[in-house]
């Protein structure tokens, strides 16, 4: 049986061929999600809890069992009860993945995702991005200087 979506790898210097990024962007009409800048999407929100922010997202809201198999998907079931300003670099990408992951009314192109992760924060995310994958295309997208 042929698979229906697929994960697609692009190599490219993103700040020399931020225009072509951006014509990618919309072509296939998807957000480029820049994880590269995780700080800024978690500006003014790093004193909540790890399950507050995800039963916060519409599609998780009221949904306690679904929370936590995506926090097992992520390998963040330990840290539910943390503070997001206690999460490493890599589990910070982790809860934002899960975020992208639970919105499924977008197509989104992961950027810089596997910088600066450690190789099991990196094995997480392959996991959500295989399950991603059985909904729709996932498109990553890494500098060719990282």
């Amino acid at each position: 049986m042929k698979r229906k979506y697929e994960v697609i790898g692009i190599v490219i210097d993103t700040e020399k061929e931020a225009e072509k990024c951006s014509f990618l962007s919309a072509v296939l009409d998807c957000k480029i999600e820049n994880f590269a800048k995780i700080t800024d999407f978690f500006l003014g929100g790093e004193d909540r809890k790890v399950r507050e922010y995800l039963s916060n997202l519409p599609t998780l809201k009221n949904d306690p069992l679904s929370i936590q198999a995506m926090l097992e998907l992520a390998g963040l079931e330990m840290k539910e009860n943390c503070g997001i300003e206690e999460l490493t670099l890599g589990e910070k990408k982790l809860l934002l993945l899960i975020k992208l992951v639970a919105d499924t009314s977008k197509q989104y192109i992961f950027q810089s995702l596997f910088q600066d992760m450690e190789e099991n924060e990196v094995q997480s995310a392959v996991r959500l991005i295989v399950e991603m994958s059985t909904y729709m295309n996932v498109i990553l997208l890494s500098s060719s200087s990282e």
